[in-house]
């Protein structure tokens, strides 16, 4: 299945929960929002809207939190191996190496990761015009497709403001 997944770094535990309250606001659904962060740095909203958790290791001496809807894929790569770490995650939901190597690093220096899953091409624009009104570190795209499975239709929640009718192209040639 193909899809994209926005993220971005916060700077703080106060950072990232103003992220979310304005994505949120802007009109994201909460089940698309995930969180990425050391554990003792759990963002409020971490505690109050996103659900699900798994503690996965980063190193042998660091364990990175993972709150949200990709906690159950971060579950499921630890019950096929419970020696699993952060990176096998990330390769799980397709992420390359420069990819992990940057989120990994962005934990490692203590700044908590934003995860959005877009669920419609549409959102994106109110996705970015938050997170850059928000200033955030870094956030990045990346389109995750598995081989070998269909890619999902467009969605309809969205529909152009002007459709040319089906005559329209007769209709300018002949003026």
């Amino acid at each position: 299945m193909s899809h994209l997944l926005v993220y971005a770094t916060a700077e703080s535990r106060l950072h990232a929960d103003l992220v979310i309250v304005r994505l949120k606001t802007a009109g994201i659904s909460i089940e698309q929002l995930s969180l990425f962060y050391p554990p003792v740095l759990r963002p409020n909203s971490a505690r109050c809207w996103v659900n699900g958790t798994a503690l996965v290791p980063l190193s042998s001496t660091q364990s990175i939190s993972v709150s949200g809807s990709l906690s159950r894929v971060f579950n499921g790569v630890l019950r096929k191996n419970k020696f699993a770490s952060l990176s096998d995650g990330m390769r799980a939901l397709g992420l390359n190496d420069k990819e992990r190597t940057s989120l990994e690093d962005s934990l490692r220096e203590n700044r908590i990761i934003v995860a959005i899953h877009v669920l419609d091409e549409y959102e994106l624009p109110s996705i970015y015009h938050t997170l850059r009104g928000l200033a955030v570190e870094k956030a990045c795209v990346v389109d995750v497709y598995e081989p070998g499975a269909a890619v999902p239709a467009r969605s309809h929640r969205y529909h152009p403001e002007f459709v040319p009718a089906a005559n329209s192209a007769g209709y300018f040639a002949a003026a």
